[in-house]
């Protein structure tokens, strides 16, 4: 433990002190995340693009056609 009135944390005892994260593994962890993200978003942005350009008109041009 620091002396009285520093500004040092106190030390954790030991054998007990808490696991420290790597900045590199949460960077991964992120990294991670957004290209899922951004995976995500491109899957449902096709699936929008197919939508509207190939099962509209397939299903249009099977349409009776209007009286």
């Amino acid at each position: 433990m620091g002396p009285v009135g520093s500004r040092q944390p106190p030390e954790a005892p030991p054998g007990r002190e808490p696991p420290q994260r790597s900045p590199d593994r949460r960077r991964w962890a992120l990294a991670i995340i957004l290209v899922s993200l951004a995976a995500l978003c491109a899957i449902i942005g096709w699936a929008q693009w197919y939508a509207v350009h190939v099962n509209v008109p397939k299903y249009q041009h099977r349409a009776p056609p209007l009286p």
